[in-house]
């Protein structure tokens, strides 16, 4: 991993993690905000990072890319709409 500035970097576990996005708004807003350009992920390695399977994983993001909110590759998504995913994680609603 590369920085452009010296950077802290702290391992929180997913249900830790899930527990904090799920109540704290501060956290789903830095979540979209680290997350608004492109993930260079598997959709196993996401999983395994929130603590869910690859199917799981690939079935949220298809839908959510059949709204046109992301776009998805080989080992990467690209987020087009950052704003509406922001209010997507503030209602809980699971890509629909």
């Amino acid at each position: 991993m590369q920085t452009e500035a010296p950077t802290t970097v702290a391992v929180v576990s997913g249900r830790i993690y899930r527990g904090l996005f799920e109540s704290e708004r501060a956290i789903q807003d830095l979540t979209v905000r680290t997350l608004s350009t492109l993930v260079r992920q598997t959709r196993q390695e996401m999983a395994g990072q929130i603590g869910t399977t690859g199917q799981v994983v690939a079935r949220l993001t298809s839908r959510v890319a059949a709204r046109g909110l992301i776009a998805t590759g080989r080992g990467a998504v690209t987020i087009l709409q950052a704003s509406v995913l922001a209010e997507l994680a503030q209602s809980g609603e699971p890509g629909s």
